[in-house]
């Protein structure tokens, strides 16, 4: 422990956050009041004694870790911005520390609803990555008013895409049922990456009900890509059904369509399982190239093999 204490007080911000890694690791609590004294100091003349913000950074994780309740290092880090020179203007480098922090609130005492409004302000963070960890720490939370915070950021379109599909899964996880119909209305927005995020998301859902709104957006589809990018994501999909869904495509779909449904079904749960299902249906195609990406999917060799 001696070291580590040490380590934790070097005037280097890299072995600061190396000693933190460690002390998280080993579960050590007895370390949390130096570490929390370090972090507080890392914030004074941020951009020199912790440039890149590895220390500050590595020190709310390591606490996070180590089970640390009180909400205030991490509320600190959460609205901190330091802006360092890069190529001859400043760049704000610590999103990664909001992106931790954010979710690291969710575990504190901080009441529900006072978390909400601490999170409230990093959803319009500049920085996507920060704006999407803040979704899923709100998600965390649950209940209907981070449902509607959901909801909300979801209909302000995000400039990225992303932002608005980690709404999608939050809301299809935690309220499936009110959720379905939501995100399913996305499906015919004018904005082809807000169809495709939404179409992703009902594909990845356990909803019963979601997998008939996937099929009939395949059926739908304005492009080839949004089309495609949707039977990709079906390879993520728990609900056994989707084995169906992806052999009828197999069957009648163009060929690019078929090849990626292909591909879902062996890289999805199922594959083993459907191995033989699938070589048939593509066989009965009798399209050599299909019969080549089925081969080359779930390899030429075995009984399930496409010949």
């Amino acid at each position: 422990m001696r070291g580590l204490r040490a380590a934790l007080r070097d005037p280097s911000a890299y072995l600061v956050a190396r000693a933190a890694e460690i002390a998280a690791q080993t579960g050590d609590a007895a370390l949390v009041p130096d570490m929390l004294e370090v972090y507080d100091g890392l914030f004074e003349d941020a951009a020199k004694r912790d440039p890149q913000v590895w220390g500050k950074d590595a020190l709310a994780r390591a606490l996070r870790s180590l089970g640390h309740r009180d909400p205030a290092p991490f509320l600190r880090g959460l609205h901190h911005v330091q802006l360092e020179p890069v190529w001859g203007k400043l760049v704000d480098m610590a999103a990664n520390l909001r992106c931790g922090c954010a979710q690291a609130l969710v575990d504190t005492d901080l009441a529900p609803y006072d978390a909400l409004g601490e999170l409230v302000a990093v959803l319009v963070d500049p920085f996507a990555v920060v704006r999407v960890e803040a979704v899923n720490a709100i998600a965390q939370i649950g209940g209907h008013e981070a449902a509607l915070l959901l909801r909300l950021k979801a209909l302000t379109r995000d400039a990225e895409p992303e932002v608005a599909g980690a709404c999608f899964a939050a809301l299809l996880d935690r309220e499936p049922d009110r959720a379905l119909p939501f995100v399913a209305g996305f499906l015919d927005d004018e904005d082809d990456a807000l169809k495709a995020e939404a179409a992703a998301s009902l594909a990845l859902s356990r909803h019963p009900g979601a997998l008939d709104e996937v099929r009939r957006f395949l059926a739908r589809a304005p492009s080839r890509e949004l089309r495609d990018a949707t039977v990709n994501a079906c390879a993520g999909c728990p609900q056994p059904e989707i084995v169906d869904l992806l052999l009828e495509l197999i069957a009648g779909s163009d060929s690019s369509s078929a090849a990626c449904a292909i591909g879902a079904l062996a890289q999805s749960r199922f594959r083993e399982s459907v191995r033989e299902r699938a070589s048939e249906a593509v066989r009965a195609t009798r399209d050599r190239r299909l019969i080549a990406v089925c081969e080359d999917a779930f390899g030429s060799g075995g009984d399930g093999a496409a010949r």
